[in-house]
């Protein structure tokens, strides 16, 4: 878990700005937009929040996650950006990463909820850690795929399965390492209910990594 740690510290301490190549954030699957019928109120999620910070047990983050509305909403009730600020916070972020990573099928879902009311910065770094989750989690990652492929991140942006972070910008060599990890994450998953979504995962981090190489030809 040491390296693990690392990496994890460098996708939450603010260097996404570094962050410069498209393809590098999220693969493009569709553009439509589909908005749910559910207000949020992020009052009551930092709440339920925090009382997950002071003891990150299954209670605490099935109150957190059911705060979350499955889908990005038409009303939203406080201010966005301090509620992220606080969630992705260096002090506050590690605690249910460590809990995803480790393989807590809840603090995976929670992200995958907050993948869908995140924009801009705050959503580079919640990708970042969706691409920890298909290196380490690849089966759960992939289950909550299948759940949310239908909610407005994904359609939006596509699955969220490229994003590095910082540094892999510089170092291409890195960059597509720990791609290639991916795909060995994910080729290593059984199970016919995740064939198809699999196959689509990998296809598009193959093809970016050949389109990386051609430009990078051309260049």
């Amino acid at each position: 878990m040491g390296a693990i740690n690392i990496l994890m510290r460098l996708s939450i301490v603010g260097f996404i700005a570094l962050i410069s190549i498209p393809e590098n954030r999220v693969a493009s699957i569709s553009p439509q937009v589909s908005l749910e019928e559910e207000a949020l109120d992020w009052d009551s999620i930092l709440g339920t929040y925090n009382a997950y910070l002071n003891y990150p047990s299954q209670a605490n983050a099935l109150a957190l996650l059911a705060s979350l509305p499955r889908d990005r909403p038409n009303e939203i009730r406080g201010n966005t950006e301090r509620a992220f600020r606080i969630i992705l916070s260096g002090d506050n972020d590690p605690i249910i990463f460590q809990e995803a990573i480790s393989g807590d099928r809840t603090a995976i879902e929670i992200y995958f909820r907050l993948l869908n009311l995140a924009d801009g910065y705050y959503l580079d770094i919640v990708n970042i850690t969706m691409g920890f989750l298909v290196r380490f989690q690849p089966k759960l990652f992939l289950e909550n795929l299948l759940k949310y492929r239908d909610t407005h991140s994904i359609k939006t942006h596509g699955y969220p399965i490229l994003a590095t972070g910082p540094g892999y910008n510089t170092h291409k060599g890195a960059w597509e390492y720990v791609l290639g990890r991916r795909i060995a994450a994910l080729e290593a998953v059984n199970g016919k209910k995740y064939s198809t979504i699999k196959a689509e995962c990998i296809e598009l981090i193959r093809k970016t990594i050949v389109r990386d190489h051609t430009v990078s030809y051309h260049d």
